[in-house]
């Protein structure tokens, strides 16, 4: 019975299909198409970059630390108690002695450099990159 069924309905199939037609595309066809592409075409959105730390926390950063500098270099302020804080703690044996860092002013003013022009390097090379993938 089953299989009866099966011969039907591929013999409704196969008469089905033979009577329709083919339908022939209209003469502007592609310009329809193009015209109606044209108007559902979704704009492209840039990534647009957003940093964490924004340009004005940046510059109050760079304030504070310029004051802090300026302020240490000023004063008079000498330690005395050493490395430790007001403790009258011994702790030679767990530390051993340790040995005083002597940094010369020509080394110092030369690592200054150096880390002000990494960092501009740092500075230019990022803006750079962002305006590549801005651009494009």
């Amino acid at each position: 019975m089953e299989k009866n069924k099966e011969k039907q309905f591929d013999a409704f199939l196969k008469k089905s299909i033979k009577e329709v037609e083919l339908d022939a595309p209209s003469i502007n066809f592609t310009d329809d198409l193009l015209k109606k592409l044209e108007v559902k075409q979704v704009e492209k959105t840039a990534l647009v970059y957003k940093p964490l730390i924004s340009k004005t926390n940046w510059i109050i950063i760079c304030l504070l630390m310029l004051i802090v500098l300026l302020v240490t270099h000023m004063s008079d302020f000498e330690p005395t108690l050493g490395w430790w804080p007001s403790t009258n703690m011994d702790v030679s044996y767990v530390f051993g002695e340790l040995p005083k860092i002597v940094i010369s002013n020509t080394y110092l003013y030369g690592f200054v450099g150096l880390a002000f022009f990494l960092l501009l390097q740092i500075y230019f090379i990022r803006s750079h990159i962002n305006k590549q993938y801005i651009t494009n």
